[in-house]
């Protein structure tokens, strides 16, 4: 039976928004995570860093509250459950078969977003320069811009709590920039913001680094 998610009282200012104890993940036999605990407080800007296969993108789904631990415990503040949560898996997440615009207005209802300019008219659109994509299928694009459409309608959701598997991959080293510009700018809009990516070098500005090795904290 999987643990319970209990709250943290949301008046302690000081109490993480999220609490990890002795957690394991497994995935039928295979053992994703086995680690003793972590804490993620407001205002953290946290970089999981670890190869392939170290258990990254589980610990990410977790910490979003896409998967459940097998065993310990997940504790969430009444203030983290109460954040807008947005995650980004590394495929991007949108559907492919929607174009940039289909999938931009369809997740803004999705979220009840109060964001009401025109689709031409958002600022991520046009920061990532997508004003000539809007109209084009998502499976039609290059793996790179199908990144950065994923990455401009998720700010678009205007997220307290942002959660990005390797947000830059496959993205030319111009927008790279862009995106490590706009999301530093955004940095006071965010609560919590945890990416992943295989090492430092390219990660985003982060003032807490996890590094992840066969499913354990080092």
């Amino acid at each position: 039976m999987m643990a319970s998610t209990p709250l943290l009282n949301s008046i302690d200012s000081e109490a993480p928004l999220l609490m990890l104890r002795n957690i394991e993940k497994f995935y039928g036999r295979v053992q994703a995570l086995n680690f003793a605990q972590l804490e993620l407080h407001k205002g953290g800007r946290v970089a999981v860093i670890g190869a392939n296969a170290s258990g990254k993108s589980t610990l990410l789904r977790l910490l979003a509250g896409i998967t459940r631990q097998t065993h310990g415990t997940v504790t969430r503040s009444d203030y983290m459950s109460r954040l807008r949560i947005v995650y980004i898996p590394q495929s991007g997440g949108i559907n492919p078969d929607l174009t940039v615009a289909e999938n931009l207005l369809s997740m803004t209802k999705l979220y009840e977003c109060a964001w009401h300019s025109s689709v031409t008219d958002n600022r991520f659109v046009k920061l990532f320069e997508l004003e000539a994509f809007l109209d084009i299928p998502v499976r039609n694009l290059s793996g790179g811009y199908q990144k950065l459409a994923s990455i401009a309608i998720a700010l678009s959701l205007e997220p307290q709590a942002l959660f990005l598997d390797e947000p830059l991959s496959g993205i030319d080293n111009k927008h790279s920039a862009q995106v490590l510009d706009v999301i530093d700018k955004l940095a006071g809009e965010i609560d919590l913001l945890v990416t992943t990516d295989h090492s430092s070098d390219s990660i985003l500005r982060c003032n807490q680094h996890i590094t992840l090795q066969s499913g354990q904290i080092q």
